[in-house]
């Protein structure tokens, strides 16, 4: 089951697009957050749906600025309790190691490992 809905709106903005955005302006620590520490429920409406848990509020703050600042117009943030927050990275780690490329991998090399998800 897709846990998240966070593929685009009607703004334009989607997951990707705003991670892009983020890494060019050079925005790495947001980046690393909305990436690594919180799970991204939904971007939909001029809203955004994160996880209580790995939460920042000054975080949350630049978030809203710079959303604002990409779409002009005012942003929400709401923060959802979830059971089994995901990060991004982890739900990418989790789809990898499902994959058929993943099990040619590791029947050729069992002791193999994932240890890193990297965007580029």
């Amino acid at each position: 089951m897709d846990r998240d809905n966070s593929s685009g709106s009607k703004d334009g903005i989607t997951l990707h697009s705003l991670l892009a955005h983020l890494h060019s302006m050079k925005e790495f620590e947001l980046y690393y957050y909305l990436f690594n520490e919180v799970e991204i429920k939904n971007i939909a409406n001029n809203l955004i749906e994160i996880s209580r848990e790995g939460s920042d509020k000054s975080l949350n703050n630049r978030l809203m600025e710079i959303l604002s600042t990409m779409t002009g117009q005012k942003w929400s943030l709401v923060l959802v309790d979830l059971q089994n927050h995901l990060s991004l990275k982890e739900r990418m780690r989790l789809h990898f190691t499902d994959s058929t490329e993943w099990k040619m991998i590791q029947s050729n090399f069992p002791e193999s490992q994932v240890l890193d998800i990297i965007l580029a």
